[in-house]
């Protein structure tokens, strides 16, 4: 059963049936008085004809206005049967007024919507709605949240943007079945301890707050939800690892497209974080993170031992991720438009890798370690500022495209040439090569 404080329905057939009234009375005086004055006409000279008689006597004798307050009480019956199974909504606006009890609420209400009603104070009677699963007071003025609240344990959702909180109670512990909670521009000075209980809670909203500082408990609890805490003091400095570019971490049970389990695709999708949730898809094979804003990945990556595929580019990123290494069966790897300024050592951990695309980043160095990735066959390094390509290049055994174009190349020795006159596809233009000896010139694709 819901309650929506918007609902007019019976406001507007009470207004509509007063004007009705009054058009119907008016029409009737109306005509009565049209009558009375053919009577009196009539009866200063001869009556009037016999078949008008009964016509006038009726308008003149006919009880309309009884006619018409009997059907004022059938209106009447008829709104009180309604109030009888649905609260009628002015129950529940106290504008600028405390609610010291309830009104008169079915206790088997499951959603109940109180918001923008100027409310100063949720009663301790909101106790006895044991049955509601979402409770909205969005946009009141509510100062404080009475312990009462512990005993909605149906609860599912609870809204309380846009009040004056600064304090939420230890009770809101009891609320086992609570899986989205939203305190966001209220006056909190401080996030409890407590809510690392609510073991079925995914999202959190604490935006626009006074909060200076969260536990190292709530942090490490924060991190497995949807969890958004920009515009507080703390959001601001680095503290327990956040930094001014972490404002939320987001959890992701299901991948957004069902038909298929094994992808995972986030991209151009508003996070800046990515939860350390990632260990509840074991099965994902390629995950698609493009665009997202996001410039470090979760330790929880490693537990993704299936992912062949993942898209990092047009992101943050300064260097490549560390975690990612870690992650050996990754064949595909595209990291391109970031930050990054050089290829680490550590990137021969990755000897799964098949495409890698750095392009379009600040790359002016790169370890030999990136020459010995036994299965590579397509390397992108397109605008970058690397200078000089070593003749370890010639152990990628497997290459067979090689794109360097727009870069800062003044030469290739003859060993490099020799290995790029094979490959299928490659691109120097862009360069400032002085002594071109490339057979097909300085691009070439083989369709």
């Amino acid at each position: 059963m819901e309650i929506n404080v918007y609902d007019y329905t019976v406001c507007f057939a009470q207004a509509t049936w007063g004007v009705v009234e009054y058009l119907l009375v008016s029409i009737y005086e109306a005509i009565a008085a049209i009558a009375q004055a053919i009577m009196d006409a009539f009866s200063s000279s001869e009556p009037p004809p016999q078949q008008m008689q009964p016509v006038i006597h009726q308008i003149l004798e006919e009880p309309i206005v009884e006619t018409l307050i009997n059907d004022e009480s059938e209106e009447e019956e008829a709104i009180s049967e309604i109030e009888d199974d649905y609260t009628f909504p002015n129950d529940l606006c106290w504008f600028n007024k405390s609610i010291e009890t309830l009104p008169d609420i079915p206790r088997e209400i499951e959603t109940l919507d109180l918001c923008n009603l100027d409310i100063v104070c949720i009663p301790e009677s909101i106790d006895q709605l044991t049955h509601l699963i979402h409770l909205d007071l969005n946009d009141n003025i509510i100062a404080q949240i009475p312990p009462q609240i512990g005993a909605l344990t149906s609860l599912e959702k609870l809204e309380l943007r846009n009040n004056k909180i600064t304090a939420i109670p230890d009770e809101i512990c009891h609320l086992t079945s609570l899986n989205y909670l939203d305190v966001s521009f209220n006056q909190i000075h401080v996030l409890p301890n407590d809510l690392t209980q609510l073991v079925n809670l995914e999202t959190l909203f604490v935006v626009n707050n006074y909060i200076e500082s969260i536990s190292p408990e709530l942090e490490f609890f924060a991190r497995k939800i949807d969890f958004q805490f920009f515009d507080n003091p703390f959001a601001q400095t680095e503290t327990h690892g956040f930094t001014e570019h972490q404002t939320s971490w987001h959890r992701f049970f299901i991948p957004t497209n069902p038909e298929n389990p094994h992808l995972l695709d986030l991209s151009w999708q508003d996070i800046y974080c990515l939860g350390a949730t990632l260990d509840r898809l074991p099965n994902l094979t390629q995950l698609k993170l493009r665009g997202t804003g996001i410039s470090s990945l979760p330790q929880a990556l490693t537990s993704l031992r299936s992912l062949q595929y993942i898209d990092l580019g047009e992101n943050f990123f300064e260097q490549i991720p560390l975690v990612l290494l870690q992650v050996s069966s990754i064949a595909f790897l595209h990291l391109d438009k970031n930050n990054i300024k050089e290829v680490p050592n550590t990137i021969g951990q990755l000897n799964s890798l098949v495409h890698l695309n750095l392009g379009n980043n600040q790359i002016n160095k790169i370890d030999k370690a990136l020459w010995t990735l036994p299965y590579l066959m397509n390397l992108d390094l397109q605008n970058n500022q690397i200078s000089e390509v070593p003749d370890a290049l010639n152990q990628l055994s497997c290459l067979q495209e090689l794109y360097l174009q727009n870069n800062e190349i003044s030469r290739l020795s003859s060993k490099v040439v020799k290995y790029v006159n094979r490959l299928n596809t490659y691109r120097f233009d862009g360069n400032q090569l002085k002594n071109n000896a490339l057979r097909d010139g300085l691009y070439k694709t083989v369709v």
